[in-house]
């Protein structure tokens, strides 16, 4: 039985991302369909250059020039939010949908203090400017504190006057997840958010996302390439590939019985502890760039289960069994 409500708090349909360049446009994102229910954690996952985070900064709105949306459709509680204007989706950002980007230490502003940095947000959030040392004692700074403590930080008060170059990367990744995390989002979009953490610390941070889907029903879309993490966090798993779904399903479905070969390569190539001393699997080739993608299935060049009609014709998601679908030549 599903435990997620029928209606999805976001349904992204047919999307399409396209830049301008020199030799034409090229499209990191073609036509992916996905959607997230209040509560879920769904894994967007792929190599380098697949499409994940392009696809993150769709949902806010937030491509990079001369980049944007060349169709599909992304409907957030019920409503197409595709075509809304800057002044339209700026009350949505933060305030609904947050966003944790890769490398806090570029995410944070060097010459403000953390605890200035979340009482920024907070009064963007309230609309006003606490205009005293009392407003922000009274208003803010329980908040704040609160959050510091919610994410794990021993001395949230001392923490507060701290700038970014004074903490480490682990503290600095806990105070964007605070931030993300202070306006009580509906939605939190979380790029490669442990990406050059020890282990120990990443171990912290996922027992976080956890704890706050379960306290606050957040729902969460987790942008990785790593294989463990998903494994730990996400309820579907979404694989995609030089910008299309190869494979989307539950996180079960998908680790335990993958069946597009891309997706049997990646848990391939993830090491083991039982595989100490063996030669690392690799997937043959690399990715294909956009100026040049491969007719058919675009996977066809390193897939070592490739037909003719995979360098001619471009397979469909296909369902396999339940929600679990492949875009496979071999299981149409």
């Amino acid at each position: 039985m599903n435990r997620f409500p029928k209606k999805p708090l976001l349904q992204v349909t047919g999307l399409r991302v396209g830049f301008q360049t020199r030799e034409g446009e090229v499209s990191p994102v073609d036509g992916i369909d996905f959607e997230i229910h209040a509560g879920e954690i769904v894994g967007l996952i792929g190599e380098s250059g697949s499409g994940k985070t392009m696809t993150g900064y769709s949902i806010l709105s937030i491509l990079p020039h001369p980049g944007g949306i060349r169709g599909g459709d992304i409907v957030f509680k019920g409503r197409s939010i595709i075509k809304l204007g800057e002044d339209e989706m700026r009350p949505l950002r933060g305030k609904e949908i947050a966003y944790i980007f890769q490398d806090p230490t570029t995410s944070l502003n060097p010459t403000k203090t953390v605890g200035w940095q979340i009482k920024h947000i907070l009064e963007k959030k309230w609309g006003e400017e606490t205009g005293s040392p009392n407003g922000w004692e009274n208003a803010y700074k329980p908040r704040t504190l609160g959050l510091l403590k919610d994410v794990g930080i021993l001395s949230p008060e001392a923490v507060m006057g701290l700038y970014p170059h004074n903490l480490s990367g682990g503290m600095l990744q806990r105070i964007l997840i605070a931030m993300a995390l202070s306006c009580s989002p509906d939605l939190i979009i979380a790029d490669e958010p442990t990406t050059n953490l020890d282990v120990i610390v990443e171990a912290q941070i996922l027992k976080l996302f956890l704890h706050f889907r379960a306290k606050f029903h957040t729902a969460i879309l987790f942008i990785s390439h790593d294989i463990g993490v998903i494994a730990e966090t996400c309820d579907r798993v979404v694989v995609l590939y030089a910008g299309k779904i190869m494979e989307r399903g539950s996180t079960r479905d998908i680790l335990r019985s993958p069946v597009h070969p891309y997706t049997v390569g990646l848990l391939q190539s993830n090491p083991k502890i039982e595989d100490e001393g063996e030669r690392l699997f690799q997937i043959r080739g690399e990715l294909p760039t956009l100026h040049d993608l491969p007719l058919g299935c675009r996977f066809n060049p390193r897939c070592d289960r490739a037909m003719p009609i995979c360098e001619k014709r471009e397979p469909r998601l296909t369902k396999v069994n339940g929600d679990h679908l492949v875009a496979c030549h071999l299981y149409e």
